[in-house]
């Protein structure tokens, strides 16, 4: 297949997932750098090897990939780069066309880094999605939250306001530096499937939203809860990685029961939706039980059915 067809058919099984409906939402993708990204970032240690799942939209020749963290940069040795159809969710047949392998050099510090590509003068940039550490440690830990629901309701105008549920979540992200777990998990209903603006004391009432025709978009929406906005953080503000797993409240601009484009919005927007992760002695899979098909994913039924038992 020649490199414009490719990208071609790249281009054309997002669009062709997010219109499957009249109710489905355009939206612009958060990157090319699909793993690690956003909801799956990745733990790796100094001296170790680990993929990248890179959408390569011209087939550029990959010059370097670096992490950029706070304070130090560390340039990582590409040791492969492989071309081909890299299916990375057997529902909504989602793909890459190039997997990456690279390798981190020994002793180099721990901390949180973007990853970068770069290639033939294009950058392509994965905010906080690596933690390199020294060592697995076998006494580790963890801290778990759930339904943030970022964005159900709007401070501000549409166009120019923000999430108001970050002025709690900032408060956390405090809390969670200060512990220092070496991983965090949140398990669902990240943001929120429609927007209220000007609520009354309890939460409700106000106006409310639930269409793609008017802002915020589902872009904005996803950009409060991963960088924050106004001055609050959002969780790539945590100094350990996050990883995000899709709720029944985690789409937003189609029919609840679209699920082929609520599942393709959470891949384009947030990453893949199955992932594990082995820690010293413990293994982590993080799950969508959701936004998946009824028939083979069952949702809230057969919670390890269909895509889930493929982890």
């Amino acid at each position: 297949m020649s490199v414009f067809n490719t990208v071609k058919n790249l281009s054309f099984s997002v669009l062709f997932l997010l219109n499957i409906s009249a109710f489905a939402q355009s939206f612009i993708p958060a990157g090319n750098i699909v793993y690690p990204f956003r909801a799956s970032p990745a733990i790796v240690k100094t001296g170790a090897q680990f993929h990248i799942l890179y959408n390569n939209r011209g087939q550029y020749p990959i010059d370097s990939v670096v992490l950029k963290g706070p304070y130090s940069r560390v340039r990582l040795t590409v040791d492969s780069i492989s071309k081909g159809r890299f299916e990375y969710d057997s529902y909504t047949r989602m793909y890459t066309n190039n997997k990456v392998w690279v390798s981190v050099p020994d002793g180099r510090p721990e901390d949180m880094y973007d990853l970068v590509v770069y290639a033939a003068g294009t950058v392509e940039v994965s905010r906080r999605s690596v933690k390199l550490v020294r060592e697995f440690s076998a006494k580790h830990s963890f801290i778990h939250i759930t339904d943030t629901h970022v964005s159900r309701n709007w401070v501000g105008p549409a166009e120019d306001g923000f999430a108001e549920e970050l002025q709690l979540l900032d408060r956390f992200i405090t809390v969670a530096n200060i512990i220092s777990p070496d991983l965090v998990i949140v398990t669902g209903d990240l943001i929120h499937d429609y927007t209220r603006f000007n609520k009354d004391a309890r939460g409700w009432g106000g106006d409310t939203i639930k269409g793609y025709t008017k802002l915020p978009t589902v872009e904005e929406k996803y950009r409060n809860y991963f960088e924050g906005a106004k001055g609050y953080r959002g969780v790539q503000a945590i100094n350990s990685p996050v990883f995000s797993v899709p709720g029944n409240h985690d789409f937003y601009g189609m029919k609840e029961d679209d699920h082929p484009a609520k599942a393709a919005q959470w891949n384009v927007l947030c990453g893949i939706r199955v992932s594990g992760l082995a820690y010293a002695g413990t293994r982590f899979m993080f799950i969508d039980d959701y936004l998946g098909d009824p028939v083979k994913d069952i949702p809230n039924k057969k919670p390890m059915s269909g895509l889930q038992g493929q982890a």
